[in-house]
């Protein structure tokens, strides 16, 4: 609930979460509220410990980090990088991801965005990272560059987890 007060914050609503970033506005009560019962039920229904946490649409509030660091998350990430929750520090690595509901302007920005300016960016650094979702898996086009892409990033790059960068 709530509502942006920025044009910016309102912009970056429309055109990059689309609506899908309901932790951009919450006090930390509400997040603990929120990211408690999200771990209970994940705990419950498929036996996992839940260790990180991505908010929708890759944004959340300053709030959210006094939150989870209560309910003793490891890391959470953004769309610019990983953030230990412990020791608050942000490894810098922006993520390469799909958004295929998107329209074709954005999409052609994010094809352009993907195979070209952030591999070029993400050459010498370390941390390079993928975020595929469910229904990118029903585009054969993305996903046959999105696996060459992550065949060239393993050339010189260890696959890990969130929770691993931040050990």
């Amino acid at each position: 609930e709530g509502r942006y007060v920025r044009l910016s914050d309102r912009l970056y609503d429309v055109l990059f979460t689309r609506g899908c970033a309901e932790f951009s506005l919450l006090d930390e009560r509400a997040a603990v509220e929120l990211l408690s019962a999200g771990r209970d039920e994940l705990k419950q229904a498929l036996g996992i410990n839940v260790k990180g946490f991505t908010a929708p649409g890759w944004w959340q509030s300053g709030q959210v980090s006094g939150a989870l660091a209560a309910l003793g998350f490891g890391f959470s990430t953004s769309a610019n990088g990983v953030t230990c929750v412990a020791t608050g520090k942000t490894v810098r690595a922006p993520v390469i991801s799909g958004l295929p509901r998107s329209g074709l302007a954005l999409r052609s920005f994010l094809h352009l965005y993907n195979f070209g300016l952030a591999p070029a960016y993400l050459k010498n650094r370390p941390l390079a990272r993928i975020a595929l979702h469910p229904y990118d898996l029903d585009n054969p086009v993305f996903m046959e560059k999105i696996e060459k892409l992550i065949r060239a990033l393993l050339l010189d790059r260890t696959a890990c987890s969130y929770g691993e960068v931040c050990a």
